[in-house]
């Protein structure tokens, strides 16, 4: 039942390494921009996962992918992407704040690497739940940023009522 359990340790040894430098060398002669390792991808997962638990956001309404990319004489900078997969207002109002906590993550993690080394980009699922179908006409946001001069709630108390068990302030003369 267990066969496998019994193969030789010398076959399975020199077939992992005969397979493993050939394979190594194909792959890295046929790729045009190199893979993130395994350790930066699950980094970056690791930390986003923590940073939306730690902000009460749904794990499930952000993703990421990852890739490296080089230049000749440059260091190695990783682009991060974090995909919306489920839309939330909220979500493109922090998004900067969130960046900026993702990428303190990473640099807890690694206080080594470059802070300039990541680059963050944001995409939005193609079925993510956006509600919107089309964009407003152009004068809605030179209005939209007049109408949001104070963001507090209009009241519905008429300013008329007057209190009665207040006395009233009167300017009177200075001494």
């Amino acid at each position: 039942m267990f066969d496998f359990l019994k193969l030789p340790r010398d076959r399975s040894a020199g077939t992992q390494a005969s397979a493993g430098p050939d394979s190594d060398q194909f792959a890295s002669r046929t790729s045009k921009t190199p893979e993130p390792a395994v350790s930066n991808r699950e980094l970056v997962r690791v930390v986003l996962r923590d940073t939306l638990r730690r902000n009460g956001i749904p794990t499930d309404w952000i993703g990421s992918q990852v890739a490296s990319r080089t230049q000749s004489g440059q260091p190695v900078t990783h682009q991060i992407q974090l995909v919306i997969l489920k839309w939330h207002e909220g979500l493109l109002r922090f998004a900067p704040l969130l960046e900026q906590q993702i990428l303190q993550g990473l640099q807890q993690f690694d206080p080594q690497s470059d802070p300039g080394s990541h680059t963050v980009v944001w995409s939005f699922s193609t079925n993510c739940g956006c509600p919107y179908t089309s964009l407003p006409a152009p004068n809605y946001w030179s209005a939209t940023a007049e109408k949001q001069k104070f963001d507090l709630p209009p009241t519905t108390r008429k300013f008329q009522e007057v209190d009665d068990d207040f006395a009233t302030t009167v300017p009177g003369p200075l001494n």
